[in-house]
């Protein structure tokens, strides 16, 4: 199932090396059944999340410190500094309305879903998230 998630990843968000960023690498943390592909760039990283419990799957952006990965979830305690937020977050505080996300028939299957979930969201960095392209120093603040 992991493999599968990283490719379809990689299909739909592969522009990102364009710009700099890692093709997708796998990481996953059985004891929460979660799967995470992770494109990194420079100062910041695009996560993919697939949370098998809930059956939810959102894309967040990591701010990188030294080249890795933050250690706080969201917050860094020391700086109190935003490290990593949903997707949709970050566009909602640049203005951005409307993510026209389409629904997808409770009937479609786990990797169909995955697809269109994944491509909606290539769709919104592509259109409204050049700042997370181009590692903005502000996009998570």
């Amino acid at each position: 199932m992991a493999k599968q998630f990283r490719q379809i990843c990689q299909e739909t968000f592969g522009f990102v090396g364009v710009y700099g960023f890692s093709d997708a690498q796998l990481s996953g943390d059985p004891p929460i059944h979660s799967i995470t592909a992770r494109f990194y760039g420079r100062t910041l990283a695009i996560e993919c999340i697939w949370d098998n419990k809930e059956q939810t799957l959102e894309v967040k952006i990591a701010r990188l410190v030294d080249g890795k990965l933050p250690s706080g979830f969201a917050i860094n305690a020391q700086s109190g500094r935003r490290v990593r937020d949903h997707l949709t977050q970050i566009l909602l505080r640049r203005g951005v309305r409307g993510f026209g996300f389409r629904n997808v028939p409770v009937s479609a299957t786990l990797v169909d879903r995955w697809r269109s979930i994944l491509e909606d969201y290539a769709r919104l960095l592509q259109q409204h998230g050049k700042a997370v392209l181009h590692e903005a120093t502000d996009v998570l603040d």
